[in-house]
């Protein structure tokens, strides 16, 4: 059952003294069927983060082994105990993990490398670190790109720097005319269109920035207009409404957490609910690194409506280590589960009539950038709090939800 971890510790001058890489300990995943009860028809796991030495940061990991043979739940509780302990160890003795083989080399000859070759060793190493549902987008694509093999032999031979982007488009014209969404039975929707273009430009890019191509021949492949019909913010009287509602159940938390993203412009499940209470600064909220949307620790400021909501809960007072969103109810040891605010909020929705209409979590971001740019915070202000890196970034995101400046700076212009 033991994972397969390699361990790496830094030895100091001092023989007895030595220099461990920051690690968080397991968490036992347990999946919850409806009724809210231990669900042994699903993967359980145990999740933790380990330093990647290559990478220079935190990555996540999950370890099965051996968890889901069992049958009972006292079984399968008991093999999740040993297994984080296992693990617990392991991280505490200075286990690390690394992208590169012992020897050092890449593992891959983009001499003899086919397209299929090229993607698959980019995603065993980029896997270590994305979010299960851009894993579930490279797989797919990668389907798509064995189909249209069959349909093209010839390409499938072509080494991997022999692609132009001639062939790159005769690709996604395949995609756009031959392919059919299994659920909708028509053609590849613009938004997927758009995705598997993303997932393979990283694929290029991911040996673009090691120097082991000259360049990315899908950058000039143009992405189609398209509406994600996604995160599509509330009205105020609907935020009115959903804070009335939730605070009639008395679920606090949820509403915590909803107030963290609509201030701070947190990703809900990559950023908020990895966060601690020692992120919460004097006026600020420092996303560190290995969660953080660009890679970059970057600090947000606190507002004063947040600031009085931090101060009224308390929570600079509870651990450092805790995070701020625990299962408990409270800032605790553990984390939630991906879908654990999910499930609550769309019982809110529901119950309201809201659900189906493209609004999630994910839309109180949108909804706190509309009304804090309608109460007149320049544009600088606001990608400072999105952690743009560019005004023209901010000024697409905000054009992209219907704001515009309205255009009477130039009516205080003097005569001449």
């Amino acid at each position: 059952m033991r994972p397969k971890i390699r361990k790496y510790i830094i030895e100091n001058y001092s023989v007895n003294d030595s220099t461990l890489y920051p690690y968080e300990l397991g968490r036992i995943v347990i999946p919850k069927d409806e009724a809210g009860r231990p669900d042994l028809k699903r993967n359980w796991h145990v999740e933790y983060r380990i330093w990647n030495i290559d990478l220079e940061r935190l990555v996540r990991k999950r370890e099965s082994k051996g968890l889901n043979k069992f049958a009972t739940i006292s079984q399968r509780n008991k093999a999740a105990r040993i297994l984080k302990k296992e693990i617990d160890l392991l991280l505490i003795k200075g286990a690390v993990t690394f992208l590169k083989s012992k020897n050092g080399q890449s593992g891959i000859d983009l001499n003899t490398a086919t397209l299929l070759n090229a993607f698959d060793f980019a995603c065993k190493i980029k896997f270590l670190d994305l979010e299960k549902g851009t894993k579930s987008g490279f797989k797919s694509l990668r389907k798509h790109l064995v189909s249209w093999y069959s349909h093209e032999p010839k390409y499938e031979a072509y080494l991997f720097k022999e692609y132009t982007t001639q062939i790159i488009y005769q690709f996604f014209d395949f995609l756009s005319t031959t392919i059919v969404d299994a659920k909708t039975k028509k053609v590849m929707s613009k938004k997927t269109y758009n995705n598997y273009v993303g997932y393979l430009s990283i694929i290029f890019n991911f040996y673009l920035d090691r120097e082991l191509i000259r360049h990315n021949p899908v950058t000039k492949v143009k992405r189609k207009k398209a509406y994600s019909g996604k995160h599509i913010p509330y009205s105020d009287d609907e935020i009115e409404r959903i804070k009335n509602h939730i605070i009639e159940k008395k679920d606090h938390q949820l509403l915590l957490f909803i107030q963290f993203i609509y201030f701070a412009f947190l990703r809900p499940t990559e950023e908020l609910r990895y966060l601690k209470i020692d992120n919460i600064q004097k006026d600020t909220i420092y996303v560190p690194p290995e969660i953080a949307k660009n890679d970059r620790g970057q600090h947000i400021r606190i507002p004063r409506a947040l600031e009085i909501i931090i101060e009224e809960k308390k929570l600079r007072d509870y651990p450092k280590s805790f995070y701020i969103f625990s299962a408990a109810g409270t800032p605790g040891l553990d984390h939630v589960g991906q879908n654990y605010f999910y499930r609550r909020h769309r019982k809110v929705l529901d119950s309201l009539g809201l659900y189906g209409f493209g609004k999630d979590l994910y839309s109180y971001k949108h909804t706190g950038n509309i009304r804090l740019f309608k109460a007149g915070a320049d544009i600088k202000t606001v990608q400072e709090q999105n952690r743009h890196s560019s005004m023209q970034q901010t000024d697409t995101y905000l054009r992209g939800l219907g704001l515009f400046r309205d255009g009477r700076e130039l009516d205080i212009f003097p005569d001449f």
